[in-house]
């Protein structure tokens, strides 16, 4: 009697713990297919990358204009950045040590002490899997770009359904479903 309460309390636990994760999931899937697709398997790095922020800020919504516009900015740094220590093994070790550095006394704050982490792991994911050549450094920018702007319209729309969600008294799981309802007919639409 004991074990089945266990049981049930550990699978309602776990479809909690899925609940929450399902947007950060159909997002990364969508984003891994729409980069497939578009610009080939080599670029798909760039869906984890921007996975990271898009699970950093499906709670607090969507970047503002002057802050997505400093994210396109950092994140073209980054690429560059792993170009940059891909040609070289001296040159790779330096920033290896410079980056995360850098990235720490950069991104954090008091406020936001783990700031600089979506953006150590972009660099890690990139150095990982570095453009091969000027062409797929170029289709690598662009889809990283492209991955932001999607995010940046699902986390619009997030805001858009919560605040929709708040004044109607819908609650939580009603918004994730249709979030990935919204997200899948994205997906169909080739957005």
């Amino acid at each position: 009697m004991e074990c089945k309460g266990s049981v049930s309390k550990a699978l309602r636990r776990f479809c909690a713990s899925l609940a929450r994760a399902f947007p950060v999931i159909l997002f990364f899937l969508s984003s891994f297919f729409i980069v497939f697709f578009l610009f080939g398997l080599e670029c798909t790095i760039t869906a984890s990358a921007v996975t990271l922020f898009f699970s950093a800020r499906q709670k607090k919504g969507r970047y503002r204009a002057g802050r997505l516009a400093i994210l396109l900015l950092h994140e073209a740094l980054i690429l560059s950045l792993a170009a940059l220590g891909a040609m070289d093994i001296r040159i790779s070790v330096l920033l290896n040590i410079l980056v995360p550095f850098v990235l720490v006394f950069t991104q954090s704050t008091q406020f936001n002490p783990r700031g600089y982490f979506a953006y150590a792991l972009m660099y890690v994911f990139f150095s990982l899997m570095p453009p091969s050549d000027a062409l797929s450094f170029a289709a690598m920018l662009l889809s990283l770009w492209l991955l932001t702007l999607y995010m940046q319209l699902l986390l619009s729309l997030i805001d858009r359904r919560r605040r929709e969600a708040e004044s109607r008294g819908v609650t939580l799981p009603d918004l994730f479903s249709e979030l990935s309802l919204l997200s899948l007919l994205l997906y169909d639409l080739g957005l």
